[in-house]
């Protein structure tokens, strides 16, 4: 039963991330759209951030198959 609880609080957590990302999203691209260094940065955040939540859904899809949990799981700590 506890590992129910940590993948649910890992999936809300990644909601939750995502949600901000929208949120920073929306005001940089209010406040800082002229600062071409901003925008960049927060390009490969978003390719990031969106990789690993496609290798989350990927891990979950194939049954923890090694490859994507490797990936999902390295990839991680890097941002």
């Amino acid at each position: 039963m506890g590992q129910i609880h940590i993948h649910f609080d890992h999936r809300v957590w990644a909601l939750l991330i995502f949600l901000k990302l929208i949120f920073i999203n929306q005001w940089a691209y209010k406040h800082l759209f002229s600062n071409q260094r901003v925008i960049k940065t927060l390009f490969w955040l978003n390719m990031a951030i969106f990789a690993q939540i496609l290798l989350g859904i990927r891990t979950v899809v194939s049954q923890r198959k090694f490859i994507t949990t490797t990936l999902h799981v390295t990839i991680g700590p890097w941002y």
